[in-house]
Formats: C-alpha cells, structure tokens, sequence
C-alpha cells in the first residue's frame, strides 16, 4: 500500500557550532556535489537557488509535478527553508541538523537533510538540503542481498517488500500469491540470510 501524500516525520540534532563552515569555496563544492548520487539543493538565506546538481533538480521537477516551471520551489522544500530559518532566528548560536522523511505521490519516502553552511568565499549564509529517494536506497540494499543470500528471484521481490515495511498480508496480494507462500519464501530467505552470515563469519 502506498503511503498518502504529504506526511511528513522531522527529526533533528544540534551543534555547539554556529554554522558548518567549508574551508573551500563555492566554486569547490559545487563541482564536488555534482558527483553526488543523490540530490543537493543549495538555498541563500533568502530562499533563491543557489545551485542545485542533476538529481536534485529530477527531485524538484518530480516535486512540482507538470504543472509547474522550473526552477520552482516545491511546497515542502520552501516550508523547510522556513522552518529552518525560524530554528535560526530564534537559536542563533545553533545549528541544527534536521532529518525529514516526506511521503508524497511522487516518492514513498523521501529522505530529506538540511543544514546551514557558510562557504569561504561567501558573504551569506547558505541552507544546504541533501534528497535521496528511500526506496531506491532500499531496492540497492536488497539486490546486494539477494546476490549474498542467493536468492530466487521471486524470494528477491519478496525480501524488497519485506524490507519496505509491507506485513505479509500486503506482500501476498502485490504480487498476487498466498500469505502463506509468502511465509514460506521468508523461512527459505532467513535460512539462506543465516547460512551466509555463517558462512562470513
């Protein structure tokens, strides 16, 4: 099942530190983030893009939807940038780390950091917002498995829904076979999970 759009959890840590300061100029970290597999977003302390690299905007545009241009903050991202000035208005000599996971239509879940930074060669404070699609991260972790477990490929879309949070119930109507198949595929997966892990150690 899908999650319904928009819920969003926030979660955060503080440092003793004003601002995360990059000993490098912009020019540096830009061309550093353009590497990234996932998606950087950069804002001026007055909400305009600063630099965003290829993912990141992927992520905007699939935030936006085909209603809008680019580039156009979407609602969340701008309600962030709000969010994380007030912290900054009302603790100034902190700099919080904030965690956000944000479902929409678009994405189940979207991993969102953002954090200020000040860069060397910059007057202004900079929000720097760090995107990655949680599923695909997921799906990652799971392929890599199933090639160590040696999975079937069936017992592979198991274990991929299994890791996404899908009950066993769930698992058996998306790929249209019997709970208790599917408990047969998580026995025979923890069994081969269990005899690599042996195996390692």
């Amino acid at each position: 099942m899908k999650p319904e759009k928009n819920i969003v959890q926030i979660k955060h840590t503080t440092s003793k530190d004003s601002f995360f300061f990059v000993e490098r100029d912009a020019q540096f970290l830009f061309d550093l983030f353009n590497d990234y597999m996932q998606g950087v977003l950069v804002l001026s302390d007055t909400g305009d893009i600063v630099y965003v690299n290829k993912p990141g905007q992927t992520v905007l545009e699939e935030m936006n939807g085909a209603q809008a241009d680019y580039p156009c903050l979407p609602r969340e991202i701008y309600h962030l940038f709000q969010f994380q000035s007030t912290i900054c208005h009302h603790f100034p000599h902190q700099n919080w780390s904030v965690t956000t996971k944000i479902s929409t239509n678009t994405y189940a879940f979207l991993d969102i950091q953002t954090r200020w930074i000040r860069v060397r060669s910059s007057d202004s404070d900079c929000l720097l917002f760090v995107m990655e699609d949680a599923n695909q991260r997921i799906q990652e972790i799971v392929l890599k498995e199933a090639r160590c477990y040696g999975l079937t490929p069936r017992e592979t879309d198991v274990w991929l829904l299994h890791k996404s949070h899908y009950t066993y119930k769930q698992i058996a109507e998306k790929l249209n076979i019997m709970p208790n198949t599917v408990k047969k595929h998580m026995k025979n997966i923890l069994t081969k999970q269990r005899l690599a892990n042996e195996k390692s150690d």
